[in-house]
């Protein structure tokens, strides 16, 4: 019982923490953990630093994905959108493919 009510209220919250760790990242794309790559968060908007006070901007995460694929013919192709569009490639291994999680700096 005691494990039950641990489970239903810590994994939640544990969830929600680690949504965007590099093995649940892994986990959801369905690929191996070296292919997923994340940027450190930067942090030339924290109150803190220096000057100190409110710089008016935060940072957003991005996560996009690169996959590869070929035709029924042998063609490659390769897409940055999710599958939306796919575009041909002459060198498939020279494409990086994986998950990659980067900022965006947002004024307020």
């Amino acid at each position: 019982m005691k494990i039950a009510l641990f489970v239903l209220f810590v994994g939640p919250i544990y969830l929600f923490l680690a949504w965007n760790t590099q093995s649940v990242i892994a986990f959801r794309y369905n690929i191996p953990l070296s292919q997923v790559v994340i940027e450190s968060e930067p942090h030339d908007c924290d109150y803190d630093r220096s000057p100190i006070g409110n710089k008016e901007c935060s940072f957003d995460r991005e996560i996009t994905s690169t996959k590869t694929g070929t035709d029924t013919l042998g063609n490659h192709f390769v897409t940055y959108d999710e599958g939306k569009t796919w575009s041909p490639i002459n060198y498939p291994d020279q494409v990086q493919v994986g998950v990659f999680v980067t900022w965006r700096r947002r004024e307020l």
